[in-house]
């Protein structure tokens, strides 16, 4: 069954939280793909939406080109 839900990652700027988001982000793709895994929504994409501002800019672009180099 297909959900009508989109989920949104918006990235924060501001100069050293670039790290911090890549950190936070990392533990919500390892909660949300394990989860996946278990409800057998393997193939859905984590997030619909992905931005971000100044250095979140730069995560978000960061993490959408790895994503579609997976694929």
């Amino acid at each position: 069954m297909k959900s009508n839900v989109n989920r949104a990652l918006i990235f924060q700027g501001g100069g050293s939280l670039g790290a911090y988001e890549a950190g936070v982000y990392n533990a919500i793709k390892e909660s949300l793909s394990e989860l996946f895994k278990i409800e057998g929504r393997d193939n859905e994409p984590l997030f619909h939406i992905v931005s971000g501002t100044s250095i979140g800019s730069i995560n978000a672009a960061i993490l959408v080109e790895n994503y579609n180099k997976g694929k």
